[in-house]
């Protein structure tokens, strides 16, 4: 049996899995697709790489799970059914090698008054796929890509409305003349501020940099809390070639892999265009730090 979580990362840097996405399409998952409907088999092995690779956790392939988007694909009423055999597939793939988080990524919808949902309708939203993702026996939950801090405390009231299970909260910043902001103009300050209302056990940053972007980011998350940090930077900069999007490789990328645990992160993964190549990488460099 596996320690508590709490336990597991109190004792040394621990490791989570890339990205989804980009490995979804290599596995042919066709143009328009909903990501969560894919095929279960493939799904089931783009994991299995991730543990192979040395992840310690894995995420459910749910980012784009919640009602509201799901009903995008005309799927709102199958919610709950989806997140459940997405988490199902990811614990066949985890066995006792590694630990289940439930993925929830933003609904890409703007919440009163700049929008049209009420707190009340994403909480709802979220709820219903909370309730899959428990069905299917996660270990954690996060919340992820946020860039409004509102949004982020509406999925976390709803994860905390139905489960006691640890919560990360990650949210998404860009680097601005005026320090790192959220598209929504957040503050990191701010952001931890609201991580931290939001009763998230962890908190955490990821997408948008680069890894030779995001040190001085965690360093900042870290002087204003004292909660545990995670840090999923993207591969590089995409670049359009095609009708594909590219991340060419960052240069000295072991280099700043260590600058990210330098500058405190005490978990670290990949986001958009990493793969389990990198994740092999990032397993070096924890193991020989947990070694020293």
């Amino acid at each position: 049996m596996r320690p508590p979580i709490a336990q597991f990362i109190a004792e040394k840097v621990r490791v989570f899995d890339g990205g989804m996405g980009s490995m979804l399409i290599a596995a042919g998952m066709p143009v328009g697709q909903c990501p969560e409907t894919f095929d279960a088999d493939k799904i089931q092995n783009i994991h299995e790489q991730y543990v192979a690779a040395g992840a310690d956790f894995i995420l459910t392939c749910t980012f784009g799970g919640s009602a509201l988007t799901l009903g995008k694909h005309g799927l709102a009423e199958r919610t709950r059914e989806i997140n459940r055999r997405n988490a199902e597939i990811a614990r066949r793939a985890a066995g006792n090698r590694a630990y289940v988080v439930g993925d929830l990524g933003p609904t890409g919808e703007l919440m009163e008054p700049f929008g049209p949902y009420s707190e009340e309708q994403i909480v709802a939203a979220y709820a219903e796929q909370v309730r899959g993702l428990e069905d299917g026996g996660v270990d954690a939950f996060i919340i992820e890509t946020m860039s409004d801090p509102r949004e982020m405390a509406a999925a976390a009231k709803a994860v905390r409305s139905l489960s006691p299970k640890p919560l990360i909260a990650s949210m998404t910043f860009t680097s601005t003349p005026r320090g790192y902001r959220t598209v929504m103009g957040t503050t990191v300050e701010q952001a931890v501020e609201a991580m931290t209302a939001a009763d998230a056990d962890i908190l955490g940053t990821n997408c948008t940099l680069a890894p030779d972007d995001i040190a001085g980011l965690v360093r900042e998350i870290c002087r204003y809390t004292r909660r545990p940090v995670l840090a999923q930077p993207n591969a590089g900069r995409p670049q359009i070639e095609g009708d594909r999007v590219v991340y060419p490789p960052i240069e000295n990328l072991e280099q700043h892999i260590e600058a990210i645990l330098d500058a405190g992160a005490r978990l670290i993964g990949g986001c958009c265009g990493t793969n389990p190549d990198y994740i092999r990488l990032v397993r070096s460099v924890v193991d020989r730090r947990n070694k020293s």
